[in-house]
């Protein structure tokens, strides 16, 4: 169900319009992977992640730099965690799923997956990181029922 959802969102995979469903706004929690080129360093979303690379690497030689880079990721956790909570609170996550190490996780999972598609776009293609994107929110998700799969 959620990922179904977001790949109706996402555009990947299926057609459709963007559900009204938080756990499928994926654009907004992994940047970068909204690109369409595949293996393309000139794609938008290649473009975003050399520019993020690129503060990371200045912002450590700076408490002004330092501050903002903890502002930005401050803020995108707040973002992923309320789209973690919204979808807690319409039921598709895994009962007990502890929100804080969720949006950790998919932070991380992100950040990992820029920086590698950073270096080896051919290795990592949108379908690829689209992939292990939905495989963690797969984790994260309802468990469906098969009685009601089957009614």
């Amino acid at each position: 169900m959620l990922i179904g959802r977001h790949r109706r969102y996402t555009g990947y995979g299926a057609r459709g319009g963007p559900p009204d469903d938080p756990i499928s706004r994926r654009h907004r929690v992994a940047p970068g992977t909204n690109g369409h080129g595949q293996g393309d360093r000139t794609s938008s979303g290649q473009r975003e992640w050399h520019v993020w690379l690129s503060f990371w690497g200045v912002a450590w030689t700076s408490a002004a730099l330092s501050a903002e880079h903890r502002d930005h990721y401050e803020a995108w956790r707040g973002l992923v965690h309320h789209l973690l909570r919204e979808a807690e609170r319409l039921g598709q996550t895994r009962p007990g799923l502890n929100l804080r190490q969720a949006t950790d996780r998919l932070v991380a999972l992100v950040d990992g997956l820029g920086l590698q598609a950073t270096y080896e776009p051919a290795r990592l293609t949108r379908r690829r990181l689209m992939a292990m994107i939905e495989a963690q929110l797969a984790d994260f998700a309802v468990t469906p029922s098969p009685l009601r799969d089957h009614c």
